[in-house]
């Protein structure tokens, strides 16, 4: 439901893939900062590491072939990142 929330805006257009994606990673990820740095890629910097950086559109057509594709493609791009940190 974030995602959405984020995606929604004034000018009456859907959100875009990049503001769907980066929101889902976000929920997934709350210790790391996601960005869109431009269109069609999400940097995903969690705390100590580099960056990484994601192509939107090989995720997004999964998405498009329905919401269980989508959840796997999202899973695989989480699943990319280091693991979170052991809280103290």
């Amino acid at each position: 439901m974030s995602a959405l929330a984020a995606g929604c805006n004034d000018t009456g257009k859907p959100p875009s893939w990049d503001t769907l994606l980066s929101g889902r990673i976000a929920d997934a990820r709350p210790d790391c900062k996601v960005s869109v740095p431009l269109p069609g890629k999400i940097a995903v910097a969690c705390p100590g590491l580099k960056p990484a950086i994601f192509d939107v559109a090989p995720t997004a057509a999964y998405c498009q072939r329905g919401p269980r594709d989508c959840e796997f493609a999202v899973a695989q791009m989480v699943l990319m990142l280091p693991p979170p940190s052991p809280a103290p």
